[in-house]
């Protein structure tokens, strides 16, 4: 069950997400927006115990973005699914009289790097666009993927964080436990994000920019930030 994987809900076959579910079950997801024209992309979905029993029912708690007019709530709902051969996830959340089922597919295998890079970033999840350029700078021992970064948008705003790979091993798993402390009045978002992340060659939002992007979901808010090697909006 561990690694990256996507949700495609019934109820909107057209719009995806995408995250991953780490060691001990937890599956941070977040809505992608590759055409332009998906509302609310940037939402977060958070799933505590997803494992490789048969089945699971729990709460999720649904994080509404921020960056559309009316978002911000937060909302739990129980969920109940099955864990299914091949591997793949059914589940269907319901909130109130209202439900929708949900297929969860594990992505194609990518074998993460610690990257040596300057990087981009965008928090998908604000009002707001405040692009922050960090350097990314590898971190672990061996093979670890580890990373850490730090960087300014050069006016008010700071960031300073960590990538730890899961496994600790570069040839394992593409999932990331991640932290990030932004600092300074410029800031969407101040104080300390901790969550997941993985590396991916895919830019989940509408973009022309290419290379090898991060991704790191807070597991407590809606905020989603993307890490580019360029401009994220080539």
């Amino acid at each position: 069950m561990v690694g990256d994987w996507g949700l495609l809900f019934d109820n909107s076959p057209y719009e995806s997400w995408a995250g991953v579910i780490n060691t001990v079950g937890l599956g941070i997801f977040f809505k992608s927006n590759t055409t332009n024209l998906v509302p609310f992309f940037g939402s977060e979905l958070v799933i505590p115990n997803i494992t490789g029993a048969c089945s699971f029912s729990e709460n999720l708690t649904y994080y509404v973005t921020r960056a559309w007019e009316g978002g911000g709530e937060v909302y739990s709902d129980p969920v109940q699914g099955t864990v299914q051969s091949g591997p793949a996830i059914r589940a269907t959340i319901t909130e109130g009289t209202y439900s929708d089922s949900f297929l969860g597919l594990p992505q194609s295998p990518f074998t993460p790097t610690a990257l040596t890079s300057t990087m981009t970033i965008f928090d998908e999840s604000s009002p707001v666009g405040d692009l922050v350029t960090a350097q990314v700078i590898p971190s672990g021992t061996g093979n670890s993927a580890d990373m850490t970064l730090s960087g300014t948008d050069g006016l008010n705003c700071n960031v300073s964080g960590t990538f730890t790979q899961e496994g600790s091993n570069a040839a394992n798993l593409n999932v990331f436990d991640v932290s990030l402390t932004f600092t300074g009045t410029g800031c969407q978002v101040t104080g300390t994000i901790q969550g997941l992340g993985f590396e991916s060659q895919y830019p989940y939002f509408f973009s022309n920019a290419s290379g090898t992007f991060l991704y790191a979901m807070s597991a407590d808010s809606a905020d989603v930030f993307w890490f580019c090697p360029t401009d994220c909006f080539l």
